[in-house]
Order: structure tokens, then sequence, then C-alpha cells
């Protein structure tokens, strides 16, 4: 079970979340979805444009940039 929280905290890293805010997102939302509604799962991925805004790590832009 260890490694299965570690490989959702690395893919919300590398998807640009913040990890702790992912799964708290993910432990409020999956037990109030239908599992078999697929459209619904997809949109809890860590990939996904319709992830709330909040979930999403802060880029400052830099003058060089």
């Amino acid at each position: 079970m260890c490694t299965g929280i570690y490989a959702y905290i690395e893919t919300a890293k590398a998807n640009g979340l913040i990890p702790h805010l992912y799964l708290n997102f993910l432990f409020e939302t999956l037990p109030n979805i239908d599992l078999d509604n697929h459209e619904a799962l997809d949109a809890c991925l860590p990939w996904s444009e319709t992830l709330p805004e909040e979930l999403k790590r802060k880029v400052e832009k830099t003058e060089n940039a």
C-alpha cells in the first residue's frame, strides 16, 4: 500500500500538483463517485485539466523566462 501512495504523490508532483491537497481531494471526492462513471474518474486523474486550481502549484515567472 505504501508504494501505491508514493506513486500517487510522485505523479501529483510530476503534474504540477500540491501532493497533500491532491490526496485530500481524492479522499473527499472518490467515495462520492460512481465507479462505473469513467468520465468522473478521469476528472480525478492528476493530469486532468478540470482539477481545481487550488491543487496546482503556483509557478512564478522570472524576468528572463
